[in-house]
């Protein structure tokens, strides 16, 4: 199957998550640029790997009991 769709969506929802929980978030921001785009590339690989582990075994079930492969 091709996941490519799948895998943009989950990208895309991981990293508008993470740029509104950066920008809600209320502690002192770090002065370094590069430590502020750390955290933001590290959030959103570990919320993009989190949907991930949620969504491809769910969806592999499914389309294992309406008979697809």
């Amino acid at each position: 199957m091709n996941y490519r769709k799948n895998i943009v969506v989950i990208l895309t929802l991981s990293i508008i998550i993470t740029l509104i929980g950066f920008f809600i978030d209320s502690d002192v921001r770090e002065v370094s640029l590069s430590v502020n785009i750390f955290e933001i590339v590290m959030m959103t690989i570990l919320t993009a790997v989190i949907m991930s582990i949620i969504y491809f075994p769910i969806s592999f079930f499914i389309q294992k009991l309406k008979g697809n492969k």
